[in-house]
């Protein structure tokens, strides 16, 4: 697990610099205010994110604990909570359409839409890893001994979380 994350690192790593070198270069760039409604938007998307990393850790510290139905009941809550963040991350893209903020627009439209894209592409992946596990969970209960596929896609989920704060920052925080 610890190679992948470090390939999916070096993959948006790979995207900031890129979006960070076009934007130094760039003469004109799209930033949003805090009263704009896509920096509304993608606030309210990193606040579900965030929540969502919330019940997935508190899934995992539920295994082995006196309510052990807690595992699949917070898993459902991460689904929840990721399938909210994609639809809203799709409002957020219609917003920016809305506002002549589009793929083709510009090199900078390009890259917040490749970037934020990029990474839901992973939220969905990630949705699908704790899908199985909300399955598999539903009906046994997970000792501690088996709880290392949780962990492992644990480790994934709470990683978009840090890359969404991160690609949030820059799109849409610093100016």
């Amino acid at each position: 697990m610890m190679i992948a994350l470090a390939s999916w690192s070096m993959l948006f790593a790979t995207a900031l610099f890129g979006y960070t070198v076009l934007r130094v270069q760039a003469t004109h760039w799209y930033s949003f205010g805090a009263g704009d409604r896509p920096f509304i938007q993608a606030t309210a998307n990193t606040l579900i994110l965030l929540l969502s990393s919330v019940f997935y850790k508190m899934a995992v510290r539920a295994v082995g604990g006196s309510r052990p139905e807690d595992v699949n009941r917070y898993l459902w809550g991460t689904l929840a909570c990721g399938a909210v963040f994609g639809a809203m991350q799709f409002w957020l893209w219609q917003t920016l359409a809305g506002e002549g903020i589009r793929l083709a627009t510009s090199i900078s439209a390009s890259s917040i839409f490749a970037m934020t894209g990029l990474h839901a592409v992973h939220v969905l992946g990630a949705m699908a890893a704790v899908f199985w596990l909300a399955l598999r969970t539903r009906r046994r209960i997970i000792t501690t001994e088996e709880k290392t596929p949780l962990v492992l896609v644990g480790w994934f989920w709470h990683f978009l979380t840090i890359i969404w704060c991160v690609f949030y920052t820059v799109i849409f925080v610093i100016h």
